[in-house]
């Protein structure tokens, strides 16, 4: 199959979004005025946190590649700041409601303690996030899919508007 516009483009991601990741939408964002490094790198200190609250200090190791939280991330920039949308496979033995609660809590100061998490959130006080488990239907998760990728553009520099959350903790520089 060749893909000859952006309509096709954005609606072939959705239909593989939906199908393989859509158990969760998360959205985040940062302040006004913080950057898009700066969201990229939470994504990805968000990502090891979660990892690991559900897989255990190995969550790195190759054999539980399979077991870690799959999806892909959706950029936008609104209102003078940035925001992400990640649709979201969690890992491996995550209940729904426990996972929904720790990721709440690692990326954002929650003004209840958690069961799940008890480390430091990625963002601090800062961040803001809003967390939806996706109806199991094909029908939904396709349409949270085509709403996460509403912006995507059809163009060569295309990788700067979206990404596997994967693939971004893999960029993960030292600080």
């Amino acid at each position: 199959m060749t893909i000859t516009s952006k309509r096709e483009y954005r609606e072939s991601l959705a239909r593989f979004a939906g199908e393989h990741f859509a158990r969760f939408h998360i959205t985040v964002e940062l302040p006004p005025g913080r950057t898009r490094r700066e969201l990229e790198h939470h994504i990805r200190e968000f990502y090891i946190r979660v990892n690991r609250v559900f897989l255990g200090r190995n969550w790195y190791m190759p054999e539980n590649g399979s077991n870690r939280m799959q999806g892909t991330v959706s950029f936008e920039e609104a209102a003078g700041g940035w925001h992400a949308h990640m649709l979201v496979k969690p890992p491996a033995g995550a209940e729904p409601e426990q996972f929904a609660e720790a990721v709440s809590h690692v990326w954002t100061e929650q003004p209840t303690p958690s069961s799940v998490y008890r480390g430091t959130p990625v963002t601090g006080r800062s961040g803001k996030i809003h967390v939806q488990a996706v109806t199991d239907t094909s029908s939904d998760r396709l349409r949270v899919a085509r709403y996460d990728f509403k912006r995507v553009t059809f163009t060569p520099g295309d990788g700067l508007s979206w990404n596997f959350i994967d693939q971004m903790a893999a960029l993960r520089r030292s600080r």
